[in-house]
């Protein structure tokens, strides 16, 4: 999926670190598997059955890079797709520590 966008000229990037905050201290850090144009988290799982959280992770993620869609793509023995919206908090950005500071 990666190469299929950049060979569309789609800016995306792969395997975004981004650090997770509650109350203003420092939590946890995670990897968005794709960031498409800094507007969409793609996650992309590859399994038999997906896994109860794999849905919460999605929004957990939209949240914290404070974003508008997540999709969540499935391929495992029947193929799915699930989008989760955001509720973006005006005049804040994308943060992420490969390409800040």
């Amino acid at each position: 999926m990666y190469v299929a966008l950049r060979n569309r000229a789609v800016y995306v990037e792969r395997q975004v670190p981004f650090d997770i905050y509650f109350e203003g201290d420092l939590v946890g850090r995670h990897r968005a598997d794709l960031l498409v144009e800094r507007r969409v988290v793609v996650e992309v799982k590859a399994t038999h059955t997906l896994q109860e959280g794999a849905k919460r992770q999605l929004l957990n993620y939209v949240t914290a890079l404070n974003l508008d869609l997540g999709l969540l793509l499935h391929f495992g023995p029947r193929a799915h797709h699930y989008r989760v919206l955001g509720k973006r908090r005006p005049n804040e950005q994308i943060t992420n520590p490969l390409t800040s500071g």
